[in-house]
């Protein structure tokens, strides 16, 4: 079963998307492993850290989704953060430089050239190795697109090989979850993408299309990309997150997927390198069966130098739907299940991320739900993890989805910051509805507990 409800892309081609997120301003607390905690209590992260609101020069409105990147884009030495468009916003991406304090300002003078832009998915790397950070995009419906920043703030396309839509129809592969990553061991970025979702038969039956769903990867040659042979022709994998780390301890860089298809669980893909690179789909039988796969992430969550998962699904049930979130422990060849988060109700988490958020050397997580609330757990260093902090949206955002969420030190200050992007769209009809065309991009500053 894919998605439960179709929904009609702006430029005509059907997706099916899960989007399953219930807008409410009270949050139950988690099932496990702890007691739940009351909306915006510090709770044990008290002891520990604080988040304090930064963000200055951050947007306030607009629907941002579905995932920034936060990379030295101008060569400072702080993180700054780079989205795609806004959804129905202004048709060019965005670069915030950071301040190295928490606060960002719009890097107004940023050049970029003219292409189909549209909102989707970003990363960031250095593609031809002149050592300035350039970007890949991942485009609803328009394909993909690298952009090199061959000068200070002046990117140029570099599109060869890649989908592209044409005269406005949709490109036939399109993302809105990519990644950069060695592939083939040739000290080059290579593109990953995760499909969106299946096209349109219209769509699916024009001259030169492939398989429009799976994970895609492009081989950076140089002067252009070379798209290798599609994966198993089963693979019916579509979402909007993806993530990147050595699970199985080989020195190359795995993958790992969330997925809109209800039930399918091949969602770790693992890299075999070589003249002809290829990711090993590898099926995760502990994911609730009917589940919906809505966010994923990757990190050495035990200290044993292997990625651990972190997989947020929802399931459906004789009874309804199920939120879940569990860690995988990475023991080869097979995982051991550790149960963060189990409730009823359609309320998925819908983004992960780990980071260091209390300075202690140990990682930690933080979760977004459909209703905008940030949830922080603590981790033991070992794959344990305690409820830590949740934090409810404030009434302006009440309604407005948790798309992304990122842990990195923004302030140099040795604790993992947190930055999250929210974004949400009532129904036309209604114009009372919660987080109607809004959302925001945020920040919080990880302090030191008051004494």
């Amino acid at each position: 079963m894919i998605g439960p409800r179709p929904r009609r892309s702006d430029a005509g081609a059907f997706f099916f998307l899960p989007f399953l997120f219930a807008a409410c301003s009270s949050v139950p607390g988690p099932a496990a492993p702890t007691a739940p905690l009351p909306v915006g209590d510090p709770g044990r992260a008290g002891q520990a850290f604080r988040l304090e609101e930064a963000g200055q020069g951050l947007p306030r409105s607009g629907q941002w989704r579905h995932s920034f990147a936060l990379a030295d884009l101008d060569g400072d030495g702080r993180l700054d953060l780079v989205h795609g468009p806004a959804r129905k916003g202004a048709r060019r991406p965005v670069v915030f430089l950071g301040d190295g304090k928490g606060g960002f300002r719009r890097w107004d003078e940023a050049q970029f050239p003219p292409f189909p832009y549209d909102y989707g998915a970003v990363a960031t790397g250095d593609v031809d190795g002149d050592s300035r950070i350039d970007l890949a995009l991942g485009i609803h419906l328009r394909g993909l697109a690298v952009l090199l920043q061959r000068q200070p703030g002046v990117f140029s396309l570099f599109v060869d090989g890649l989908p592209v839509s044409q005269a406005g129809k949709p490109a036939g592969f399109s993302s809105r979850a990519v990644a950069l990553s060695d592939a083939d061991g040739d000290g080059r970025l290579d593109l990953l993408a995760l499909s969106e979702g299946p096209l349109s038969p219209t769509a699916l039956a024009a001259p030169g299309t492939r398989s429009s769903l799976g994970l895609a990867l492009f081989l950076n040659r140089g002067a252009a990309w070379e798209r290798t042979p599609d994966g198993p022709t089963t693979d019916r994998t579509f979402g909007s997150s993806l993530a990147v780390g050595d699970v199985d301890g080989d020195g190359a860089l795995d993958v790992l997927l969330a997925s809109s298809a209800q039930g399918d669980r091949l969602l770790l893909r693992l890299s075999r390198r070589g003249a002809d690179p290829r990711f090993l789909p590898v099926e995760l039988a502990a994911i609730p069966e009917r589940s919906f796969v809505q966010a994923v992430a990757l990190g050495d969550l035990d200290g044993d130098e292997r990625a651990d998962l972190v997989v947020s699904a929802l399931a459906a049930g004789t009874e309804g739907f199920t939120s879940h979130v569990d860690v995988l422990l990475s023991r080869p060849p097979g995982f051991e299940r550790i149960p963060l988060l189990s409730e009823p109700g359609r309320k998925p988490r819908g983004a992960a991320a780990i980071g260091d958020l209390d300075g202690d050397g140990r990682p930690d997580l933080a979760l977004l739900s459909g209703d905008g609330t940030l949830e922080t757990y603590l981790g033991d260093g070992r794959g344990g993890f305690a409820a830590a902090a949740r934090f409810a949206p404030p009434p302006e955002r009440v309604g407005c989805a948790g798309y992304h969420v990122a842990v990195r030190d923004l302030d140099g200050d040795g604790r993992g910051d947190v930055v999250a992007a929210f974004a949400g769209e009532g129904s036309a009809s209604d114009s009372e509805a919660p987080c109607r065309s809004g959302g925001a991009l945020v920040a919080w500053r990880s302090v030191a507990p008051l004494r």
